[in-house]
């Protein structure tokens, strides 16, 4: 028997497709604490610095004005509430607190500069050394500010490098035809050519 059968490329399944696409991953939740502490301290540095002399404008404990309100309170609060939004398992969610971190930081950066634009007081440390009033903006501003920059950035970039592949559902094909079958060909031999001639004889 001969068999007819499709050709080799119709019988072909293409491999599953991979989808990969971003995901939350738990390496965020690192930064997330770090952004806490500091927002903690952002918070609590102007309230509780004059226990050492290390604060501005007033040495009166647990007491803020409104440039504390607008340069620390207000980012302090920002960067715990960004480190709280990181550990949610979202990433959009996660890239939002890592944005909200990076503006925290950059306004603790440039807020003081920024503060004569708009208030005639001006805002200045308690006395001290040079040495001392340095590390107090370095302290109370810039070197958290600066920190919350990276901390940030670090968490959006860890979220955007991490992806999760999935392999996609193959479609299901069709059922296939059963191979058609023909009769094989018919061979004729020197007899059968015979009885051929002599019933054409008697015909």
């Amino acid at each position: 028997m001969f068999r007819r059968f499709r050709p080799a490329s119709q019988d072909y399944v293409p491999p599953a497709p991979v989808v990969e696409k971003r995901t939350w991953t738990p390496a965020v939740i690192v930064p997330a604490v770090l952004l806490m502490l500091l927002g903690a301290w952002v918070f609590l540095a102007p309230l509780i610095g004059p226990y050492f002399s290390f604060g501005f404008d007033t040495s009166s404990k647990w007491r803020f004005t409104n440039d504390h309100w607008l340069l620390s309170l207000a980012p302090g609060i920002a960067l715990v509430g960004a480190g709280l939004l990181m550990t949610v398992p979202s990433r959009a969610l996660g890239w939002l607190a890592g944005l909200v971190a990076v503006a925290a930081g950059v306004w603790l950066v440039i807020g003081p500069t920024l503060h004569p634009t708009w208030s005639t007081h001006v805002l200045v440390p308690l006395t001290g050394s040079d040495w001392k009033t340095a590390a107090r903006w370095i302290a109370d501003f810039y070197g958290p500010g600066a920190f919350a920059i990276y901390l940030g950035a670090q968490s959006q970039g860890l979220l955007e490098r991490t992806s999760l592949r999935e392999t996609a559902r193959p479609v299901a094909q069709p059922g296939r035809p059963a191979p058609v079958q023909e009769a094989p060909p018919r061979r004729t031999t020197d007899e059968d050519d015979q009885e051929t001639v002599v019933s054409s004889r008697h015909s």
